[in-house]
């Protein structure tokens, strides 16, 4: 009992810490507060401690003796590198999904491509940074429910480390600002996507989803540099 509990407040500890880097709220080279974090989850030292080491191992932060722990700085290049491979990761889950997916998980990925566009309704002016954490929720369950249809369990457990990473450079590049550049036209290319799936079209569902993960690439380093983006060369 008391292993399965110390478990949860580690995975207390880790969940916030991490939703803190994943939306844009801890920049790169931030330092983290600690104490903050054991006295907002009313936690020891220990399951804080395991949680940092754990986002260590996973790259996400970096820990130095004496000192603490920050954000990890990540380099321009490292963004570029990792989009143009995960590009070809989500394209050929997107074509499993076309050949793979149910009626009924098809209808649900229509769903949450829907409720994705309802996040900027074209009557209403709405502020980016006020839609970007709802918008990278929604992101994260589109591009998890392609995996899902896709019906293979070893590359569903390697999506979501990709999907950290994603999330986690995107992050890194954009701050608060994350996920809010040309958050339609990144509507747009997932009703593309939806189209290819329901068509039964692999290849133009894989085409589709690469498409848009690469034509991300430019949408984030155009903000990027816009925001004065620190390549930690």
């Amino acid at each position: 009992m008391y292993g399965t509990r110390s478990e949860s407040l580690v995975e207390a500890a880790y969940n916030h810490i991490r939703a803190l880097i994943l939306d844009g709220a801890l920049k790169p080279g931030a330092r983290i507060d600690l104490g903050e974090v054991r006295k907002l989850l009313e936690v020891s030292h220990q399951p804080v401690r395991d949680a940092v080491n754990r986002l260590a191992a996973e790259g996400f932060v970096e820990v130095i003796p004496q000192v603490g722990c920050r954000v990890r700085r990540i380099g321009r290049q490292d963004v570029e590198d990792f989009l143009e491979v995960f590009a070809g990761f989500e394209g050929r889950m997107a074509s499993f999904a076309a050949l793979r997916a149910s009626d009924a998980q098809i209808l649900e990925l229509a769903q949450i491509s829907k409720g994705i566009g309802k996040l900027w309704p074209r009557s209403k002016p709405v502020s980016p940074v006020a839609i970007a954490p709802k918008f990278r929720v929604l992101n994260r369950t589109f591009h998890t429910a392609v995996h899902d249809m896709a019906h293979s369990p070893s590359l569903k457990q390697l999506s979501v480390m990709l999907m950290d990473r994603y999330d986690f450079y995107i992050a890194c590049a954009l701050g608060e600002m994350l996920y809010a550049t040309r958050p339609d036209a990144a509507h747009e290319e997932h009703e593309q996507v939806v189209l290819a799936i329901t068509e039964r079209d692999a290849k133009s569902a894989r085409a589709t989803m690469e498409k848009h993960i690469l034509n991300s690439i430019e949408r984030v380093l155009e903000a990027a540099r816009r925001l004065s983006f620190e390549d930690a060369g």
